[in-house]
């Protein structure tokens, strides 16, 4: 898991200050996706590559948003019915982490005061580039 960044001190969901998950931003890109946090696969930078049956088939990824079995349904059906491909498109996330309770993670999304502290923190990480001219919210 990566470190989570000092911008990140003092928001609601810093925890241990681990399991930070940078965007994917696609310089270029006129399509920016974006989901609402990462999940386990993300955080631990581990990519669903196929399935066997129902079990996913990882490889290790550098941490980043939608390569868990969500972003292989996007890659593998949604983003070709749209005619564009992974490489296309630039990926973030809403909240760069994922929430912890009862000792764990969860993707479990917080509500309230927590939610709107937590997407003010993340917001200073978002970069739109210049070329976008869709952003597609995702979730």
């Amino acid at each position: 898991m990566l470190p989570k960044p000092n911008g990140c001190v003092g928001c609601p969901l810093y925890g241990e200050g681990f399991g930070f998950v940078p965007d994917h931003v696609v310089e270029g890109a006129e399509v920016l996706l974006l989901a609402q946090n990462p999940g386990e696969y993300e955080e631990r930078g581990l990519e669903v590559v196929e399935y066997q049956g129902r079990v996913p088939i990882t490889e290790p990824h550098t941490p980043e948003p939608l390569i868990g079995p969500t972003g292989y349904t996007l890659a593998k059906k949604f983003l070709p019915l749209a005619g564009l491909d992974r490489g296309q498109v630039s990926l973030c996330n809403v909240l760069r982490c994922r929430m912890q309770a009862q000792g764990g993670r969860v993707n479990t999304m917080p509500s309230g005061a927590k939610l709107k502290q937590a997407t003010e923190h993340c917001s200073q990480y978002l970069h739109i580039p210049k070329s976008t001219k869709l952003i597609v919210a995702h979730g």
